[in-house]
Order: C-alpha cells, then structure tokens, then sequence
C-alpha cells in the first residue's frame, strides 16, 4: 500500500532495548531490596523474640520459686554480688528433692564465666522443729550455696541481673533491702535482666560482653534497673565508651517484672 510504513521484518531497536533493560534492572534492584529488607526484619524480630522467651521463663521460673519460698518471721534470703550482678538465694518448697520436708537453696546467678543466667537448688532436710535447724534462720548460720555442678543455664541470652525492693512504708522502690524477707517491711521484689541474642553476643569477646554488663549501672534512689539502663543506653557514644559495635548495642533488650511479698 502507497505511504505505509508497516515492516513485517524490522525488531526493536538499539535505544529501545536499552530502555526495557534498564526498567527490568530497576525492578530487579527494587525486589532484592525489598527481600533483603523482610530479611533483616525478620532475623530482628527473631533474635528480638529468643531475648524475650529466655527472660520470660527466667521471670516465670523465679516466680514460681517465689511463690514456694519458705515464709515463716525467722526466714530470710541472701542477696550478694558477683562480678557486678546480683545472687539471690532463698529457701523454697523445692518437690525435687527428698527429705522430711522437702525443701532446697534456690540461687539465681549470672556465672561470672559465661555470663549466662543460671539457676542452682541444694538440697535441705528439715524436720519442722526448732528455728535453729531452719536455713536462713537468725539463729542458724546461712546454708552453702549450690556447687557449680547444681547450676543450669536458665536464660542463655541474659548477661545482666539485679535486684531492687519495694519498701511496704514508702512505697516507693528502693535498692537497699528494707528489711527481712519475712519480716513486713518488704513489699515486694522487682528483677530486672538484660539480654542479647546469640547472633549478636556472638560478636563480642567475653570482656566486651562483661564490659557491657558493667557499664548498665546499680539502681540509686527510687529508680528500678530498668530505668536506669534504658538512660544508659540511650546515651549518646554509648557504644564506643564500652568498645561494642553500635548495632550491637542497639539489640540489647531488658526485662523486668514485679514480685509482692503477698504473692
């Protein structure tokens, strides 16, 4: 036909194939990094979920101590510190063991080695007679602690533990024990873990991660550990004051849950 410019045979040209490649790559580059973000989301919330599932059945499993502690006015507990975290032993209604009455030393500890929460039990016979023969009797001396093989991990992301106290006078939370575990003044414990996941502890070398347990400060005053370690970490050149990688600093998580006395 006269004018047509219909080619049965012609392909595309130079320009055009150009242009298809450089949309295909765009739409390439724009998949990957969007895979490459719900990757890096879900490894987060993850690690974010292990941190979170090892401090809930830390908290669940002092809870279930706690509510098993011997509570009689001659009873007390033992709070100490090592390396920085603190010890708590108590005297339980620990089934596990045998005995006339079946009771054990139950300590949460931080081991100073592997900087893991541990739980330890040693076993006590009491016969229900006088106070003397009770652990943790004012009239007794304070029981031994477990041997290091009683101990199991409990929370194997958590480095960091401590302790703080509600005062039943005040009601306000302090650090410093306001009296005997049994003897009215103490209103209540609230526990208060840190941890980091095993991809991330994985990056740091056991003195880094003990320079990071360090550098989450004791509470003062009325303020829980929890207060005080997020205002730590958020603290501008947190990271480089410890020596830790920035992202690593940002996926320490902490925990915290409160205890009462009537529980």
């Amino acid at each position: 036909m006269k004018g047509s410019h219909f080619h049965p045979g012609r392909g595309f040209t130079l320009i055009e194939v150009l242009v298809a490649l450089a949309v295909f790559l765009i739409l390439v580059l724009l998949l990957t990094q969007l895979v490459t973000d719900t990757s890096r989301n879900t490894t987060r919330e993850n690690n974010r979920l292990d941190a979170l599932g090892d401090a809930r059945q830390a908290m669940d499993r002092f809870g279930i101590d706690w509510s098993s502690r011997v509570r009689r006015p001659d009873t007390d507990w033992e709070i100490s510190r090592i390396n920085g975290n603190d010890q708590v032993n108590l005297l339980g209604r620990v089934s596990a063991y045998e005995g006339t009455r079946k009771l054990a030393t139950v300590s949460y500890r931080i081991n100073p080695s592997s900087h893991v929460l541990e739980r330890g039990t040693l076993g006590y016979d009491w016969d229900g007679g006088s106070a003397s023969k009770l652990a943790f009797s004012t009239n007794g001396a304070m029981p031994s602690t477990p041997q290091e093989t009683a101990y199991e991990a409990l929370g194997p992301t958590i480095f960091r533990f401590s302790v703080s106290y509600l005062d039943k006078r005040t009601g306000q939370w302090t650090s410093a024990a306001p009296g005997k575990l049994n003897g009215g003044k103490l209103g209540g414990v609230v526990l208060s873990v840190a941890a980091l996941d095993e991809r991330n502890r994985g990056l740091l070398t056991p003195a880094q991660l003990k320079a990071l347990a360090d550098a989450l400060p004791d509470p003062q005053g009325t303020k829980t550990p929890m207060e005080e370690w997020t205002k730590r970490l958020s603290e501008a050149g947190f990271p480089g004051s410890v020596g830790i990688p920035v992202p690593v600093a940002g996926s320490v998580r902490i925990y915290q849950r409160i205890f009462y006395t009537e529980e």
